[in-house]
């Protein structure tokens, strides 16, 4: 914008030269140009910030500096179909595999608590030698059965089933309260990557007859059919485009990563999904 700004302004100045531009067109297309200047030492400032942000980020000592030779431009990604991504995102989610075992365990804790009431049968067996001398000696067994009813324990057994009872029932409803919100989250992602995903387009086109648009404007202006006003609305309206062609692709990738997350494999295939595999 400021490279395009600058020829417009040389482009007023010959005009000017040649007596095919007013002094006002030229004072315009100078401000222009300022305006642009200004607007790219913003820019240049907030990229050196996200670059110490991402030093920090990638744990890089401070102070080292360093070049970001990866772009990031539209790399569309084609997911799986919405009902497999679902259930892909039940079995890698850590935190859902969590919370499977924490029923199970209830499970095992209350079928505990009901062996509590039955009766049980222990026995105990003791072989041995008996003699006066090695020789002479006799093997010998003992054995022993204990049967055991809890006759007097009903109330202890009966609380600890309640409690059992309760904490299953708990874990149940995180589950399911799990359950939900991890489909939520990756139906969530999957409507932003599709709205994203058209605002790219737009955008884009948009950009593209902002170009085009900008391009006849100059060509008018240097046959002086106009003055440079339209060639500076032109400038802007590309200007605009520009940037929120820019802010879609932003937000389709971060759509992109947010159904990663949403699947549990952000950590393991952040790169495949940045790159659209």
């Amino acid at each position: 914008q400021r490279d395009t700004a600058k020829a417009l302004s040389q482009q007023a100045s010959d005009q000017r030269t040649a007596g095919l531009a007013s002094a006002v067109d030229v004072l315009r297309a100078q401000v222009q140009l300022q305006s642009r200047e200004q607007k790219l030492i913003v820019a240049k400032n907030n990229l050196a910030k996200q670059k110490l942000v991402l030093a920090r980020a990638i744990g890089l000592p401070p102070g080292q500096t360093f070049d970001v030779t990866t772009q990031a431009p539209y790399n569309e990604l084609n997911p799986s179909t919405l009902d497999e991504t679902i259930q892909s995102a039940y079995k890698t989610r850590p935190d859902f595999q969590s919370q499977i075992n924490q029923v199970r365990s209830a499970e095992l804790e209350r079928k505990a608590a009901f062996a509590e009431r039955y009766p049980s049968i222990g026995v105990d067996t003791d072989y041995g030698l008996s003699g006066v001398n090695p020789g002479s000696s006799h093997g010998t067994v003992d054995a022993a059965a204990t049967l055991r009813i809890p006759v007097f324990q009903g109330g202890r057994v009966h609380g600890d089933i309640l409690r059992a009872d309760a904490s299953l029932a708990r874990e149940r409803q995180r589950l399911e309260d799990l359950r939900a919100r991890i489909d939520q989250e990756v139906r969530d992602a999957y409507l932003d990557l599709d709205a994203s995903a058209q605002e790219v387009s737009v955008e884009k086109s948009a950009v593209a007859l902002a170009t085009r648009n900008l391009e006849q404007s100059r060509d008018r202006f240097a046959s002086g059919v106009t003055d440079n006003i339209e060639v500076v609305q032109a400038q802007d309206a590309l200007a605009t485009a520009s940037d929120a062609y820019i802010a879609s692709l932003y937000s389709y990738n971060l759509a992109k990563i947010s159904l990663a997350r949403a699947t549990g494999v952000a950590e393991a295939r952040f790169a495949d999904y940045v790159e659209g595999k």
